[in-house]
C-alpha cells in the first residue's frame, strides 16, 4: 500500500492504487508485468529478439526499446522512377583540339536534355549520367566512359531500352547533342534493366523454419527488395496475391502512358497551332509591306507621268 497513516482509531491504513490495475503489455517485447502504486511496469525483451507488430505490411520485425518495430519494403509500383532503373555504360570521343575545359560536363547535360527529349515519358530529372574516368590514347581524341541510369517505369522497359539503344546506335544521340567536339558515342555496356532496392538495407539472413521457404515474387512490379520466409503452404496464395496486384499495377501505368501520350499530342498540336498562327502573322506583315511599296510605286510612277507629260 501507499500513503499509510493513521486513522485515528489506532490502525495504520494506506491505500492500494494496483487494486483492479490490469496490467497489458504493448507488444510482444514486454513481459513480467507488475504494478507499482498504480503504474505498470516491464521488463523488456533485448533489442533485436524477434516479434511480430501485427502489420501484414512489415518484414523483419525485432524489438526495439521494448517496441515490436518492422521495416516496410516498398515496391516499384506503378510510378515512374520508383527503383526500377535501366543502365548503359558508353564511351564519348571527344576532339582534343576543339573540346573547351568544361566540355564534358556541357555534353553530359546536353545528353540529359536530349535523351529526356527523345523518349517519351522519359523526364531529366529520371536521368542521371556520371563518368567512369577518361582515356587519352593519342593527342588527337580523348575518351570519356559514361554510365547513364534512367528510372522509369516497371512496364515501360522494353520501350526506353530498345529506344535508347536505337539512339545510340543509329548516332541519332550524338547528333542530337549537336557539339562539334564529340567525333563518336561507343556502345560499351548494352543497355540493360534491373530492380534497384528502395531502401538502404542491408538483407538479414534468413532462417526459415522447416515449413517455410525464402520467398521473392517473380513480378517485379510487387517485388521486395529482401526476400522474406513464408509458410510452404502460402506460396500459391501469395504468388497469386502478387499477381493479382501486378496486373492493377499495369493498368494504371497503362493509364498513365495514354494519359502522358495525350498531354504530348495535345503539346505538340498547340506547338504547330502557335507556328502557324507565327507564320499568318509574318505574311501578313509580309503582304502590308508590299502593298505599301506598290502604292509607293503607283504614286511615284503618277507623278513621274504628270512630269512628263503635263497636261
Amino acid at each position: 500500500t501507499d500513503d499509510d497513516a493513521c486513522n485515528g482509531a489506532g490502525e495504520c491504513i494506506g491505500i492500494d492504487y494496483c487494486l483492479g490495475v490490469v496490467c497489458e503489455p504493448e507488444s510482444q517485447c514486454q513481459v513480467n508485468a507488475t504494478c507499482s502504486s498504480g503504474a505498470c511496469n516491464f521488463d523488456l525483451l533485448p533489442d533485436g529478439t524477434k516479434c511480430d507488430d501485427g502489420n501484414t505490411e512489415t518484414d523483419f520485425d525485432e524489438c526495439q526499446n521494448g517496441i515490436c518495430v518492422g521495416i516496410t519494403q516498398p515496391t516499384a509500383g506503378p510510378s515512374t522512377s520508383a527503383g526500377f532503373v535501366l543502365v548503359t555504360d558508353v564511351r564519348v570521343i571527344f576532339n582534343q583540339q576543339q573540346i573547351p575545359t568544361s566540355g564534358n560536363m556541357i555534353a553530359m547535360s546536353k545528353a540529359t536534355s536530349s535523351v529526356s527529349s527523345l523518349i517519351l515519358g522519359v523526364h531529366v530529372m529520371n536521368i542521371n549520367i556520371s563518368t567512369l574516368g577518361y582515356t587519352k590514347p593519342n593527342d588527337v581524341v580523348i575518351w570519356h566512359d559514361w554510365r547513364i541510369e534512367i528510372e522509369l517505369n516497371v512496364f515501360a522497359e522494353s520501350h526506353v531500352l530498345s529506344t535508347l539503344q536505337s539512339l545510340l546506335e543509329t548516332g541519332m544521340l550524338r547528333q542530337a547533342i549537336n557539339l562539334d567536339w564529340i567525333i563518336d558515342i561507343q556502345i560499351l555496356q548494352a543497355p540493360f534493366t534491373e530492380l534497384r532496392c528502395l531502401l538502404d538495407l542491408t538483407c538479414p539472413t534468413l532462417n526459415c523454419a522447416d515449413d517455410e521457404i525464402e520467398y521473392l515474387s517473380q513480378y517485379p512490379s510487387v517485388r521486395k527488395c529482401c526476400p522474406v520466409c513464408i509458410k510452404s503452404e502460402k506460396l500459391l496464395e501469395t504468388e497469386l496475391l502478387a499477381y493479382q496486384q501486378a496486373i492493377e499495377h499495369y493498368q494504371e501505368a497503362q493509364q498513365q502512358q495514354d494519359e502522358l501520350y495525350l498531354r504530348a499530342v495535345h503539346q505538340k498540336y498547340h506547338q504547330e497551332l502557335e507556328k502557324w498562327h507565327e507564320d499568318f502573322q509574318m505574311h501578313i506583315k509580309s503582304m502590308k509591306a508590299w502593298e505599301e511599296a506598290w502604292n509607293n510605286y503607283t504614286q511615284a510612277e503618277e507623278l513621274l507621268y504628270s512630269i512628263a507629260c503635263p497636261p
